[in-house]
Parts: structure tokens; sequence; C-alpha cells
């Protein structure tokens, strides 16, 4: 697993599948929350938990990934993938419908879920789904 910044993950498999989360930029006004773009790493696949400027730069990830932005599950070679309709925290989410993915990747034996934005108080349905 490499940290590429702010919430942005990429997730190698044992097979060498590549899946990268939540690469950002900066927003269009002048407030600049990043000193440097979202390194341009190569993926697979692309997982856009929600679309804030923070946490959707798509055009970072070079080639034509296979995108993620609902909920939903797939499978590959030695992985699945799960994205969890979850619920943004805060006011200023309203203008997306608070929507929010949670992630959960399990490959090699290991469980990783990664929230992004998700409020803090998930409920029981929800956790079990996570597991």
């Amino acid at each position: 697993m490499e940290y590429l910044g702010h919430c942005a993950f990429r997730l190698t498999t044992p097979a060498g599948v590549r899946i990268v989360v939540d690469p950002f930029r900066n927003s269009g006004n002048e407030h600049r929350w990043f000193l440097r773009p979202s390194p341009p790493v190569e993926a697979d696949v692309l997982v856009i938990t929600h679309p804030h400027f923070d946490h959707d730069a798509v055009e970072s990830i070079p080639g034509e990934p296979r995108l993620i932005d609902e909920a939903g599950e797939i499978r590959g070679d030695g992985y699945v993938l799960r994205t969890l309709a979850g619920r943004h925290a805060r006011d200023f989410a309203v203008a997306i419908g608070h929507k929010n993915l949670i992630v959960v990747l399990e490959s090699g034996g290991v469980r990783i879920c990664l929230a992004a934005d998700n409020q803090a108080g998930i409920g029981d349905g929800l956790r079990d789904k996570i597991g």
C-alpha cells in the first residue's frame, strides 16, 4: 500500500493489480490546499469516493483505468473490491447529496477499509457490510 498524499492511496494486489483511491487536486478558486499535484501513478482500477476536488482528480491518473464511483463489488485476480454507500460528513456535502463511498479491499489475506470523508457514526448494518 502506497500513501500518495491527502486521502489518496495506491494498493497493489499480490497479482499486480493496481488500485488507486481518491487522487486529489486544488479547487478552481484562489485557495490552494496542496503544494503539489496528485502524483500521476499508473492504475488498473480507480476509485473516486465522492465528487469533491480533494478526492476526484481523475485526470491525474494516466491511461484508462476502470473507474469506480458508485456502490458495488468487483472481483479480480486474487482480490475483491467492495464500495459501500456511506454518508459524507458535514453540511458542505449537501450539494452532492452527502455521497461518500467506503472502500473495502480484500487481497492476499488482508482486508483494508478506507472511509474517505464518511461521517463518524456508522450504523450496525453498514458496519456488518464492512466486516
